[in-house]
């Protein structure tokens, strides 16, 4: 196993792997369709969650990545989670899943790594937990590789 491990994983085994482990196929299951998810978020003209997953788009710069399909899953998932809305950085974590998944999939992955996995303040307004842990892993790099 541990051999399988350090080889890596297949495309199909990392696709499938994150939507079973993350809990998509339950969130899936319930409240509004994904559909009906991006209208609301396709409706949030106002909002400012809008306005900067917009100016994020193009700083993603994953290549593979059609920005029309990202925003789709932003916006989606800002008008699912009001009060978080749109943090900066959440659009890499959407585009590496959409680089390895379909539309619907990376949207309800990206539900259930944001608002079951993760730390609840991890992306919020103030980002108090992606802070704590760039600051672990700053400590660590300083101690494990000074030179840089």
């Amino acid at each position: 196993v541990s051999a399988k491990v350090h080889e890596g994983l297949h495309d199909w085994q990392r696709r499938k792997g994150w939507f079973l482990l993350s809990g998509a196929i339950s969130k899936r299951t319930r409240g509004p369709s994904y559909e009906e998810l991006v209208l609301a978020g396709k409706n949030l003209d106002h909002e400012e969650a809008v306005r900067v997953i917009q100016a994020d788009l193009h700083r993603t710069g994953m290549e593979g990545v059609d920005e029309a399909l990202l925003e789709n899953v932003l916006l989606a998932f800002a008008a699912k989670n009001p009060k978080i809305g749109y943090c900066q950085s959440m659009s890499f974590v959407a585009a590496t899943l959409l680089m390895y998944m379909e539309e619907e999939s990376a949207f309800w992955t990206l539900c259930g790594l944001l608002e079951d996995i993760l730390p609840e303040d991890y992306f919020s307004e103030r980002m108090s937990g992606l802070r704590a842990d760039l600051r672990v892993l700053q400590k660590l790099l300083s101690e494990e590789i000074p030179e840089l």
